[in-house]
């Protein structure tokens, strides 16, 4: 699937702006770094007189971008990062030594140095990389900033500056009673242990997550692939200082988070549980531990194909025969069910935050088969409501994570599936909501359960989500083979067609493959997924849309020829319309690309097939009006 051309990571930024290519001329003379320089110093002087109306017209295109806005206020020195707060420090750009590397007669892109100053010392060097367009002689606009070390080092810098402002105040002021024995517990624990990360306060007991090996609290440790080696191993040690918990896990769970009163382990992708004395409840073995609300068993445990139960004394039965995951489904804790996570739903005598005094989030890992399933990200960081006086950025928390369910359908004899939508209300700099449409498919061939996760909201304007209208609600998904599935669903495009409508709402298709007992998506750009797996009839026409926040069951042509070019634009053809060139520019990384002539050698039999089907179709109708799909 086509990606928005927004990245957001905590702490890190990618501004690739939303824009339109205007008609390339292939007499505009190939742009000189002196202009650009003029360029990035007008820029650089209307920064310092902050009026963001100003700022946006070096953008190209109209902008409303949250983000690009925070940013810019950053940039201009209005406020620190979390948008609400007076800036610290000072930041300045310093255009005039910017290296420039023009990479054709269009782009350019320029590294930028930026200066940290505190009352004017205590200076600190970074960069901000800025690509920018020549659009026509002297003429220039930006359409990406690269924001992602600028950001790094201005968190960073922030953290000294407030060490320097706070010098004399007592470290610990403003925290709990059991907060600062925590951090004076951790100092000694530090000799044994590289790092302490987390405090796990039970019933007024604190409980200390211990690792040896590299640890970065900004590095995405969560997002490690299958093959991928972890650089530590995590530990837990108890209230009184003791080791229950061996350092050999790549995770260790919040306590009592998947059972109550006891702990999920992660080691090689396996998982385990120990009780909280660190007794091994069920070694870390097993693919899945799956929770249930039954009276006699607390868990199904899954090796392989095989599965256990885990009883309510704690002991694990031996292998059960002829069991069937459908016939437990109903017992599964969370299966279909919708409700809310928050800083308000979290269990105060059970709270896990971590050590330190510039993060005050609270951190909550969720049962791991949640996380296999796509239900639940692999964390959350959660306003502290141990900290509640604490000021800092709330950047990369969650305000709240609600999980809808929406339906369930038997597809066939041995294929079962439910669908929930997730709404992700997010703080600080990138405030916002993510949606998103999740399945879980239930295999009772190989019985088995899978999850899938994808975004609602294709388009390119900002990063935000768009909500859906409720004019359409398409949830299917269908075997394609013994291996594939086609799973589609109604999500926001905003795709502005060749005749200037748009397209608001439309089904995308994604094709998803079992692999290494993992539902995973196969690589696809295009809106219009299915042009590339599937040989295309009548039922690719046969859907529910919105133009013009109209609702139509029929699709129109100006559709269909975008779909076709969709096909050639991914290899990078060279159209010979300029309206076309317009229209991909932002696809298929082809500002940045070498464009062809001719693309023939590239196309796949399904690519060839498809494009003469919906030629046919084309031929239909002279005009790009409604086409049916007879």
């Amino acid at each position: 699937m086509k990606k928005k051309p927004i990245i957001i990571i905590t702490s890190v930024l990618v501004l690739a702006l939303c824009c339109f290519l205007f008609i390339r001329s292939k007499y505009l003379p190939k742009p000189e770094k002196k202009e650009v320089i003029v360029f990035l110093d007008m820029f650089n002087a209307d920064l310092k007189q902050g009026s963001q109306d100003t700022l946006l017209t070096y953008f190209e295109g109209k902008q409303n971008n949250k983000q690009l806005l925070k940013l810019l206020s950053v940039l201009s020195n209005k406020k620190s990062l979390n948008g609400r707060d007076a800036a610290l420090f000072d930041v300045n750009l310093i255009s005039g030594d910017s290296e420039i590397k023009i990479l054709n007669t269009e782009f350019i892109e320029a590294q930028v140095p930026v200066e940290f100053k505190e009352n004017g010392s205590n200076l600190k060097k970074t960069v901000i990389t800025i690509k920018i367009r020549k659009i026509s002689a002297e003429n220039f606009k930006i359409t990406q900033i690269d924001a992602r070390r600028f950001m790094s080092d201005y968190i960073a810098y922030g953290k000294d500056i407030k060490h320097i402002i706070h010098k004399g105040t007592p470290a610990d002021s403003g925290y709990r009673p059991i907060t600062i024995a925590a951090f004076k517990a951790a100092e000694i624990l530090r000799s044994k242990y590289d790092s302490v990360i987390w405090f796990n306060y039970v019933n007024e007991r604190t409980f200390f997550y211990v690792i040896n090996g590299k640890w970065d609290i900004n590095h995405e440790w969560y997002e490690k692939d299958g093959h991928t080696e972890y650089e530590f191993k995590m530990g837990l040690v108890s209230p009184d200082m003791k080791e229950i918990i061996p350092l050999e896990y790549d995770l260790i769970h919040n306590i009592s988070g998947t059972i109550a009163g006891l702990i999920e382990v992660e080691k090689k992708h396996k998982k385990g549980l120990y009780n909280i004395t660190g007794k091994v409840i069920a070694p870390a073995d097993y693919d899945q531990i799956i929770p249930l609300t039954g009276n006699e068993n607390l868990a199904v445990l899954k090796m392989a194909s095989d599965y256990f139960y885990l009883k309510r004394d704690f002991t694990i039965s031996p292998k059960l025969e002829d069991f069937k995951i459908t016939d437990v489904l109903p017992q599964i804790k969370l299966y279909n069910a919708s409700y809310t996570l928050s800083d308000s739903t979290l269990d105060k005598n059970n709270i896990m935050e971590l050590n330190s005094h510039d993060e005050d989030a609270a951190v909550v890992i969720p049962p791991s088969y949640l996380v296999d399933w796509k239900i639940l990200p692999s964390h959350f960081s959660f306003n502290n409501p141990f900290r509640p006086g604490k000021e800092g950025d709330d950047e990369g928390l969650t305000a709240s994570y609600q999980i809808t369910f929406e339906s369930k359908h038997d597809e066939g004899s041995w294929l079962q599936t439910a669908y929930s939508s997730i709404v992700d209300n997010y703080l600080g700099a990138r405030s916002g909501f993510y949606e998103e449409k999740k399945v879980l498919l239930v295999d009772k061939k190989h019985n088995a359960v899978y999850g899938y996760s994808a975004k609602k909201d294709y388009s390119d304007y900002d990063d935000n989500s768009h909500p859906l209208s409720g004019k359409c609600d398409i949830n299917n998904l269908r075997p394609i083979n013994d291996t594939m599935y086609e799973f589609k669903f109604s999500s926001f495009l905003g795709l502005h067609l060749y005749s200037d409508n748009v397209l608001q709402e439309a089904p995308t298709y994604h094709y998803l493959v079992v692999k290494n007992n993992v539902l995973d998506e196969l690589p696809n750009q295009r809106l219009f997924g299915f042009t590339k797996f599937i040989k295309m009839d009548d039922s690719y026409l046969n859907a529910c849309y919105v133009y013009q926040d109209k609702k139509t069951a029929q699709l129109t042509s100006d559709v269909l020829q975008y779909m076709k070019n969709e096909i050639f634009a991914e290899y990078h053809y060279q159209f010979k319309n300029p309206k076309w060139t317009e229209l991909f520019q932002n696809t298929f990384n082809r500002y940045n690309r070498q464009l062809r002539a001719n693309v023939d050698d590239s196309l796949t039999a399904i690519d060839k097939y498809n494009i003469n089907w919906i030629a046919n179709k084309l031929k239909q109708t002279k005009q790009p009006q409604t086409l049916a799909s007879k």
